[in-house]
């Protein structure tokens, strides 16, 4: 995944990172429309080369900032699900 990475004194610059290397500074999301099209859309290689392409992600280093907030590994983030 193509991400746009920030570290405290220099200029952001673009990197490749696995989806395994990311955290989350959230424990759960709702599984909603928005999350099923995003998923759907990456369930390709074409549609994974189209958001790379025009969405890289933003990152920073972990553990780099103390104001950095809390956090976990995504995998272990939750689905909850959609309120009727």
């Amino acid at each position: 995944m193509i991400a746009r990475l920030y570290e405290a004194g220099q200029l952001p610059r673009i990197v490749v990172v696995q989806l395994t290397e990311l955290h989350s500074p959230k424990a759960a999301i709702v599984a909603d429309k928005r999350y099923r099209d995003v998923l759907q859309v990456l369930s390709t290689p074409v549609g994974r080369a189209s958001i790379a392409k025009h969405s890289p992600i933003e990152v920073e280093i972990l553990g780099a900032d103390p104001t950095q907030a809390p956090n976990i590994p995504l995998k272990d983030v939750q689905l909850l699900p959609e309120a009727p």
